[in-house]
């Protein structure tokens, strides 16, 4: 049985989150996030135009969807943009299940022939449209991404070595979060497999770090499991006795 973990949205009141929120929220709405191509152009990858990271497949548009999602009802302006963004996100999917035109890589190759296929925030994003909406398009869609990537659970296998250090691997986060909302733990297989490889904090991507960390707390959350938790332990812990100010070794 899957236990819920009770988290509720905030009452900001005036306070300086809310203030923020409101100043990306109308953020949305400038040049040139006020251009839907824009932001989408991680999907889409025209041959005619480009902008910074565009090769980044589902990261912009996977953060926007994410953010969105999360800021609806608290940000003061709310309006239909993250739904507008979701349906023009899902004319991307492919017969596979992933989302996208090419994989993640400079030159464009078929998403199916990367192993980190969808390892963005598009997946998380997803995920939190769900959970905003009960829109099971958005749930299903989460599903054949996750699915992608237990049917490649021997690669991950293979390719994750003790020590293994990208951001990509942060696919923990919306893998548990897959569990949560169906129950099937296969989608935890892959964030053990990560959760063994973590052994050194030094050289890590700071933000990639934590979020991968975060979503092994999630899985000790939402299966009522405090193993999970002794990775994020160890290098919380490391964090604060060594003094970091920085996750980087310089």
């Amino acid at each position: 049985m899957v236990r819920n973990a009770i988290i509720s949205k905030p009452v900001l009141g005036e306070s300086q989150l809310k203030f923020r929120l409101d100043l990306v929220s109308r953020r949305m709405r400038s040049y040139p996030l006020d251009n839907m191509d824009f932001i989408l152009m991680d999907l889409q990858r025209p041959s005619d135009s480009s902008r910074h990271a565009d090769w980044w497949t589902g990261d912009l548009s996977g953060r926007t969807l994410e953010f969105l999602s999360c800021a609806s009802g608290i940000a003061s302006q709310s309006d239909n943009l993250v739904h507008e963004l979701f349906e023009r996100i899902i004319k991307f999917r492919q017969p596979s299940g992933l989302i996208g035109k090419f994989a993640c890589a400079f030159e464009p190759i078929a998403h199916e022939e990367h192993l980190f296929a969808n390892c963005d925030r598009l997946f998380a994003g997803l995920i939190r449209y769900y959970e905003l909406t009960n829109d099971e398009r958005a749930l299903d869609c989460a599903v054949g991404i996750g699915n992608w990537h237990v049917n490649n659970k021997d690669k991950w296998a293979e390719f994750l070595k003790p020590g293994y250090q990208a951001i990509q691997l942060w696919i923990t986060e919306p893998l548990s979060m897959l569990f949560k909302h169906t129950g099937n733990k296969k989608y935890l297989d892959i964030c053990g497999l990560i959760a063994d490889s973590l052994t050194d904090i030094k050289g890590w991507h700071s933000h990639g770090l934590l979020s991968t960390l975060r979503g092994l707390q999630k899985a000790a959350i939402f299966s009522n499991d405090l193993s999970w938790n002794e990775k994020p332990e160890k290098f919380r812990r490391e964090i604060i006795d060594s003094g970091y100010d920085t996750i980087y070794n310089k």
